[in-house]
């Protein structure tokens, strides 16, 4: 009550003081702004004003221009805000002296003139901040200067709407907001994420903003409601004041074993949000990949195995062990032998590391879903030397796998059993080098292999080419080799020896003819 009657009181004062000054003999005088709302963008630094002096100007006046807060003017000058000024204040942000504009007075200097109409301008400052928030005023109020009110040449001074203007700051701060990762990796057992993934604001603000985030495939697209749980077309609020706001996700677990899943979201802006200023992005769309927490298990099927010498080549199955295993699932993988006591090629013949590793040159064994068993095979050497049993073990190299592989069993162990000792394996037999010796149940015999003439403790090679015993094409050279021959086709042509075919050179661009020559097979 006491402040609304101070107020009222310092109302009927200033009307006495205007209409003392009208009824003295001086001119009369009249300024006002010339707009009731003056604006400019923060980071302009200052508000330009115009003034508007109507009447002849005697002397020289001096006009100050005051910038006030909305609650300083009502304490400190305590006249009547003007309609036409309180209507456009009402509902608009108050600005404060220091953080958005100092108190800094302008003078502007009227010159004498008999110009009854003349207009002057000036301007205030104002500060700039890095802070995104919406338009603010405060009040600009002209009156004369200490020496002006007490120049009795003055003319009387009326001000327009109680000398006051609004002065608008218009933000121009822009605001960024995005994803704070384009790229989040999960574990199906991580569940909820709280704060996992967030949003997040460059700079502070003292506005509201509202996003949808909008559900996108990815490259292995998990699926929403088995691998995870989001709300479609979720709504996320950013307060004032808040940079970092959580975006709610729940991973489920299964038992499959399966690939890297993902999903993306998408940064969409609500069309009503307040600033004009606003930037998504650069990371308007983020990826959240999901790792699988099961492991595919193989193994070898038997695990333990038992072979005898002579059985020459055996086969050992590479199997998937896991009992719920995706379509997209695969290992790549070749097995290769490990030696122990067996070495390699003295007692078996197989794949070694080096082989099994050289993923470009050596043909590669699979397991998934629909092929969960894969065979592989190595070859027993049947030697002539007594020895008890040896060992050796095979191993998994994998050159690719989507998803982490557990090898159950591994390594297999693989025994091979010497075969019961005999003249032939013993060396006490006397057959040729060149000759086969034959176990029998009460000796041995000795028997000259293809291409050898003997009675088996002397073998001589035939030579089938001298005797024409071969079967190469006449297109063809006959080699001769020991126990055997072997046919090679004649420059120019192709095949096996045995049948050769021509060439065609120039069919083949194999010709060295000048491309624009005319090229022919004889």
């Amino acid at each position: 009550m006491a402040l609304r009657a101070n107020t009222l009181l310092a109302a009927v004062v200033f009307g006495l003081l205007q209409l003392y000054s009208v009824s003295k003999a001086q001119p009369m005088l009249n300024v006002q702004f010339t707009e009731v709302d003056f604006q400019a963008v923060e980071g302009e630094l200052q508000i330009d004003f115009r003034l508007t002096v109507m009447g002849a100007v005697p002397v020289q006046l001096e006009l100050m221009i005051t910038p006030y807060t909305f609650d300083e003017y009502t304490d400190q000058i305590g006249r009547p805000i003007p309609d036409i000024i309180a209507d456009r204040a009402d509902g608009v942000n108050r600005a404060e002296e220091t953080l958005d504009f100092p108190r800094q007075p302008v003078t502007v200097t009227i010159p004498p003139s008999d110009v009854t109409r003349r207009d002057f301008q000036g301007s205030v400052s104002i500060e700039i901040d890095i802070i995104n928030e919406p338009e603010e005023i405060f009040l600009l109020l002209v009156e004369p200067t200490e020496d002006t009110a007490n120049d009795a040449e003055a003319p009387n001074i009326i001000f327009e709407n109680n000398g006051l203007t609004i002065a608008r700051i218009v933000d121009d701060d822009e605001v960024s907001f995005q994803f704070e990762q384009v790229l989040y990796d999960v574990s199906e057992a991580d569940g909820q994420l709280p704060d996992r993934i967030q949003l997040v604001r460059d700079i502070d603000s003292e506005l509201e903003y509202t996003f949808n985030i909008s559900l996108r495939g990815g490259d292995t697209p998990a699926t929403e409601g088995d691998d995870f749980v989001f709300m479609e077309d979720l709504v996320i609020l950013f307060p004032p004041s808040v940079n970092r706001v959580s975006i709610p996700i729940n991973i489920l677990p299964d038992d499959q074993v399966e690939l890297r899943e993902d999903f993306r979201l998408a940064l969409i802006s609500q069309a009503d949000n307040p600033s004009t200023n606003i930037r998504i992005g650069p990371n308007i769309n983020t990826q959240v990949v999901i790792n699988d927490d099961e492991v595919l298990k193989v193994g070898f099927d038997p695990d333990n195995l038992v072979f005898n010498e002579d059985e020459g080549e055996v086969t050992i199955d590479a199997v998937i062990l896991s009992p719920n295993v995706a379509m997209n699932v695969i290992a790549v993988f070749n097995i290769f032998a490990e030696p122990g006591t067996a070495t390699n090629p003295e007692d078996y013949r197989a794949m070694t590391r080096e082989e099994a590793e050289d993923s470009i040159n050596t043909p590669q064994l699979f397991l998934d879903s629909n092929s969960p068993q894969a065979r592989t095979s190595i070859t027993i050497v049947n030697d002539t030397v007594v020895e008890g049993p040896e060992t050796l073990q095979l191993m998994f190299v994998f050159s690719t796998a989507f998803t982490p592989v557990e090898v159950e069993g591994c390594p297999v162990n693989i025994t091979i059993l010497d075969r019961p000792v005999n003249e032939c394996e013993e060396g006490i037999d006397n057959c040729d080098a060149m000759a086969e010796c034959r176990d029998l149940a009460d000796g041995f015999e000795c028997i000259c292999p293809l291409g050898f003439t003997g009675d088996g403790t002397i073998c001589d090679d035939i030579d089938e080419c001298e005797l024409e015993l071969d079967n190469c094409s006449p297109n063809a050279r006959c080699i001769n080799t020991v126990g055997s021959f072997r046919c090679e086709c004649l420059l120019g042509f192709t095949g096996d020896g045995i049948d050769c075919e021509d060439i065609d050179e120039c069919e083949l661009g194999l010709d060295n003819c000048d491309p624009i020559a005319r090229v022919s097979t004889p």
